[in-house]
């Protein structure tokens, strides 16, 4: 059995701020299939955030993955839909501490 030191207990409390800011989003919606809508939307933004070059979450990075969908022919809806999502997870991410 391992014995956990105070340090310890305090890291496994800790969440991550994408979790957090995830269910933040999720959690302001009320019906059921925005909710589903958003967990696909979050999940397929993180999966191409994460395989970009490492950006400051920015115009600049909104911008490049508006330009992503629309070569993917989105359809406008849906990347409105994507953008709006992705102006929500900004406005809930932690602020970086000075």
């Amino acid at each position: 059995m391992a014995v956990q030191t105070a340090g310890m207990a305090r890291n496994k409390r800790k969440r991550n701020p994408k979790t957090i800011t995830k269910s933040a989003v999720l959690n302001s919606l009320t019906s059921g299939s925005s909710q589903r809508s958003y967990d696909h939307a979050i999940r397929e933004f993180i999966d191409w955030y994460c395989s970009e070059p490492r950006l400051a979450f920015n115009k600049t990075v909104v911008t490049r993955y508006r330009i992503s969908l629309e070569q993917a022919h989105y359809a406008s809806s849906t990347i409105n839909l994507r953008l709006a999502l992705s102006g929500a997870l900004h406005t809930r991410l932690p602020t970086p501490a000075l």
